[in-house]
């Protein structure tokens, strides 16, 4: 009955009698109804039921399902938006209903919905009571909705605040690899820190003895010479401050550098049936997006990456630190490959986790 669409999910299964269930079906029109006992024999004699002797069809009143009663963030926005419109007397039309959200964001007492959504003038008619309905829907005090993020060097995000006094929310995030880092004792520099988003984990969680954070400004001054971390938290490219990066190393034990980047991949990469990505095209895309971007903008003898594969294990060689920056050779190898999430199909965020060191 499920498989042909005939189980009728919102009402339970009913026990009438001795041996007997009662099992709700729905049908859409009256040839169905007149063709179920034909269905319902036919479907007995495929599976081979034989010990179910005998049935029919009844008219009962089952009690409503569990799962009937459960509703969605989106089941109550519909419905709130559809009494709304109703108390204006205006017609919840398809239209109207594509021109809902079916995903958002909730920061703490702020729900957050994308762009081209909420276009329709009528929306417009209705504030600002709408956002305040839209806000006890999500149990929020304030309604803000997404535009086009700036094409600015800092991917400035543009928001709309469409209710409430102000768009500050309280938001406690510690779902971050880094919380999970053991930093203690160690000296961590946080190039483009912003907001402190890898700042304040490497201190509050993982413990480091000091961080560094440096904003992504021409005056700027970053130390040299102290990190055993170097944080690299920059997209689409973090290429701009790899050298700083080398240089922030601590010359007699080295580092670790946590290089963010973005990378052009194809599915097929993914296809593995398991979490690793050790393996496959999703590493080379990370290693030909590092090379070609060093390769495009550096002479070849000041290269900060070369391109080398040491006897099948891939790795970056960085040549500047040992060569320019140091003033002896270095070893590199590759701790580990973060996929941090897709922006979009074929745009993937890695974490390459670089460890570097001086030959002893």
């Amino acid at each position: 009955m499920q498989c042909k669409g005939y189980w009728d999910e919102t009402r339970k299964l009913k026990r009438i009698e001795s041996g007997k269930v009662a099992i709700p079906v729905a049908f859409e029109n009256e040839t169905e109804f007149e063709n179920l006992e034909l269905i319902i024999t036919e479907a007995l004699n495929s599976r081979q039921l034989t010990e179910i002797t005998e049935f029919k069809i009844d008219n009962v009143l089952l009690p409503p399902s569990k799962k009937s009663q459960i509703q969605t963030p989106h089941d109550k926005l519909l419905k709130a938006l559809a009494e709304m419109l109703r108390v204006n007397k205006i017609e919840f039309t398809d239209e109207l209903k594509k021109d809902v959200p079916g995903h958002w964001e909730v920061h703490g007492d702020l729900v957050l919905f994308p762009e081209k959504i909420f276009q329709c003038q009528i929306w417009k008619k209705l504030e600002p009571d709408i956002w305040r309905d839209i806000a006890a829907v999500f149990d929020c005090k304030k309604v803000a909705q997404k535009s086009v993020v700036s094409r600015d060097g800092f991917r400035t995000p543009q928001v709309t605040l469409l209710y409430g006094d102000n768009g500050w929310i309280h938001q406690v995030d510690n779902g971050l690899r880094i919380a999970k880092f053991n930093c203690e004792e160690e000296i961590v520099v946080d190039l483009y820190a912003g907001i402190g988003y890898f700042t304040i984990p490497y201190l509050v969680h993982a413990q480091a003895k000091y961080v560094h954070a440096c904003e992504w400004n021409p005056d700027a001054v970053c130390p040299t010479g102290i990190a055993e971390r170097v944080n690299l938290g920059l997209i689409p490219s973090s290429e701009p401050g790899w050298r700083v990066a080398c240089a922030a190393l601590n010359p007699v034990k080295g580092g670790i550098l946590h290089i963010h980047n973005n990378v052009t991949s194809g599915q097929e990469y993914f296809n593995t049936g398991n979490s690793e990505l050790n393996q496959g095209g999703i590493f080379n895309s990370l290693f030909n997006t590092l090379n070609k971007s060093c390769y495009s903008k550096h002479e070849s003898d000041e290269l900060l990456v070369d391109s080398a594969v040491c006897n099948g294990n891939k790795c970056l060689n960085y040549k500047e630190v040992g060569t320019r920056i140091h003033k002896n050779k270095w070893t590199t190898n590759i701790l580990h490959i973060e996929h941090v999430k897709s922006y979009a199909p074929h745009i993937d965020h890695l974490v390459l986790d670089l460890e570097c060191h001086p030959d002893r």
